[in-house]
């Protein structure tokens, strides 16, 4: 901009020196106009402004890995990167509790991490979640374009615990089926060896079995294996009655000859130990 004082300075006015040299041919009106313009379109230029160092809180979020003193350090709000002092590690006491609490949580698998040379190593955005998840106030600032790694590996150890429970499951189960398996088969071998060591006369399959003959041979092994309540052929005749349906439903006379066949005591009379009846 072109004050009054800019042509004061020559000794003369603004009124004056532009007539006087628009007379003599000389017309600096539209040169006055363009600088007017050009002074307008300048843009002011902002002062400098200092821009801070990153804390060593967010710059530690980009490390790979923490080791286990280091995440004790930064529990502590401590720069793991500092030098703490001579003897710091060893007798500072919330140190090292911090420490332990971290080395056992590496080891019970609650914190993600990966073991080097017997010590634990740590992401930092796997320390932040384990922060997290035990509501622990974590001093580290993690960036915000880095923040998605946070649940990423949320999400990634919450999908390797859940495979780890199915796996455990599914090894339960084969270990269930694999003991159901070996009973059945058992179970099989018993009853193949069972029917090898009956006598093919038993054996409902074969071509000439006969029921009555099995029937009388089944009354005279069970009531000759048990005790007797009154003569031998009642109860041959009560254990037919009572199994005819193993036999094809056996009709009362042929209940009465198979008691008949099986009768060992053909005598009469009753069994020792028993009541007194007649055959």
């Amino acid at each position: 901009m072109i004050y009054r004082s800019d042509f004061e300075i020559t000794g003369f006015r603004r009124s004056e020196i532009i007539p006087f040299l628009r007379r003599y041919g000389v017309d600096i009106t539209s040169a006055l106009q363009d600088i007017q313009r050009a002074e307008n379109n300048v843009t002011p230029q902002p002062e400098p402004v200092e821009t801070a160092p990153p804390d060593w809180r967010e710059l530690v979020t980009h490390w790979s890995t923490l080791s286990t003193s280091d995440c004790a350090q930064v529990m502590l709000d401590l720069n793991p990167a500092g030098n703490q002092g001579y003897g710091f590690y060893n007798n500072d006491e919330d140190f090292n509790t911090w420490r332990k609490t971290i080395q056992n949580a590496c080891v019970s698998g609650a914190l993600p991490s990966m073991e080097q040379n017997g010590d634990w190593y740590i992401t930092p955005a796997a320390l932040i979640d384990w922060c997290k998840r035990y509501s622990y106030k974590c001093p580290l600032r993690m960036p915000r374009d880095a923040s998605h790694l946070v649940n990423a590996i949320a999400e990634r150890d919450q999908l390797q615990r859940e495979i780890e429970r199915l796996q455990a499951e599914l090894l339960e189960i084969t270990h269930r089926s694999d003991a159901k398996e070996h009973e059945a088969d058992l179970l099989r071998t018993r009853v193949a060896a069972l029917e090898a060591e009956a006598p093919q006369y038993l054996d409902p399959t074969h071509e000439h079995y006969s029921p009555r003959l099995a029937a009388a041979v089944r009354a005279w092994e069970s009531v000759g294996s048990g005790g007797i309540n009154g003569t031998v052929k009642k109860a041959l005749s009560e254990w037919l009655t009572k199994h005819t349906g193993d036999f094809g439903n056996l009709s009362a006379e042929e209940i009465k000859q198979c008691a008949y066949v099986a009768n060992w005591k053909t005598s009469g009379g009753r069994v020792k130990g028993t009541a007194d009846e007649s055959d």
